[in-house]
């Protein structure tokens, strides 16, 4: 199946539709949805409430997956630590080719974008990846370490 056409109202569309229970579980645990700056994709931001994190994890999900399992599964590991989770949906919902995915260049793009908007900072994020999501971590990195202000 191709990926979609690039509307993160769609890509939410279909997350709710392929994966409700992790939905609703992130819903629930107060993850905030946060439109990626080319309105493509979406990100999730989620913190404890009452008090601002000690540090992020930012979270690439696995192939074929969504940024809300991100959130579930980190999420009481989070909370014990006092940590908050930014996690980018950085698979278009269809398809396994190349293109179905953000590249390194535009996940980089992205994630400073989601950062940002969450108030993560290099100083106190951890860069995790899941699967395929872990294999783009080397490009991600490497991309990053090159330029003036990495985020990792």
């Amino acid at each position: 199946m191709a990926a979609p056409a690039g509307d993160a109202n769609e890509l939410l569309a279909r997350a709710r539709s392929q994966t409700p229970q992790r939905v609703a579980a992130a819903e629930r645990l107060g993850a905030k949805v946060m439109n990626t700056s080319d309105g493509r994709s979406f990100g999730l931001i989620w913190q404890s409430a009452g008090k601002p994190p000690a540090g992020w994890i930012v979270s690439l999900h696995g192939s074929a997956s969504w940024a809300y399992d991100e959130i579930v599964l980190w999420q009481p590991f989070a909370e014990r630590n006092n940590l908050g989770i930014v996690a980018l949906q950085w698979w278009f919902g269809g398809g396994q080719r190349t293109e179905d995915y953000y590249q390194p260049r535009e996940l980089r793009r992205e994630l400073e974008h989601l950062m940002r908007r969450a108030g993560a900072t290099r100083e106190t994020a951890l860069l995790h990846g899941f699967s395929r999501g872990s294999a783009n971590l080397y490009a991600l990195v490497a991309f990053d370490a090159q330029l003036p202000n990495p985020l990792f």
